[in-house]
Parts: structure tokens; C-alpha cells; sequence
């Protein structure tokens, strides 16, 4: 959730200041991460039905693969595919920890409850 909330808050401000982009390009940046986090979880209970939950986990490794893109290269393009592997390796990373913090066997969801 900290990367979701980092790149909302400073994607634009990164591509603007530092790639020296324009304000339409600048804004971008959140533009095409959030469209590929979208479809990554619109799609993603189907892939992780298809290929199990713990292989999702990995896609972290596909978000930061992307955040070293866009740190990297410094220049528009590369920060733009950059922000799109990130928000799709993000996409599912959320939903299957809660799901597995929901679906544990251990803990009664009673404490968890007001």
C-alpha cells in the first residue's frame, strides 16, 4: 500500500521535475499505473485460480523490476513502462494477503471483529 499511495502522491511530481517532462505527460505517470493496476485485479482472481495464490506473491518482484525502470533510465518513456509494471505487479499483491489472512485456520476471526 506504501508504493500505491508514493506513486499517487509523487509519479506526477517525479516526471515533472526530474525527467523534465510537460504537465499532460507528467500526469501520465499515475495514469498508466493505475489502468494496469485495474486490469491486474480485474483479471487477477482468474490467473490466481489458475496458477495458485503463493505464485502471485512473486509479482512483487515484477512492481520493483518497474520502480527501477522508472529510477534507472530517467527518461519519459522508460518511466512510463515502468509505472505500468508496477501497477500490474501491485495489482494482486493486496487482495491475496487479505485473502490469506482471512482464509487462516489458526486464528478465530472473532478478535478481529468490534
Amino acid at each position: 500500500m506504501l508504493v500505491e499511495g508514493a506513486i499517487a502522491d509523487w509519479s506526477a511530481i517525479y516526471l515533472r521535475t526530474s525527467v523534465l517532462t510537460g504537465p499532460g505527460l507528467a500526469a501520465l505517470g499515475y495514469a498508466v499505473f493505475s489502468g494496469a493496476m485495474a486490469g491486474g485485479r480485474l483479471t487477477g482472481d482468474y490467473l490466481t485460480g489458475k496458477l495458485g495464490r503463493s505464485t502471485w506473491y512473486v509479482t512483487g518482484s515484477f512492481a520493483a523490476a518497474g520502480l527501477v525502470f522508472v529510477l534507472l533510465f530517467g527518461n519519459a518513456g522508460w518511466a512510463l513502462v515502468g509505472f505500468t509494471c508496477a501497477g500490474a505487479g501491485m495489482a494482486t499483491i493486496i487482495p491475496n494477503t487479505f485473502a490469506a489472512a482471512g482464509n487462516m485456520k489458526a486464528v478465530h476471526p472473532v478478535p478481529a471483529s468490534p
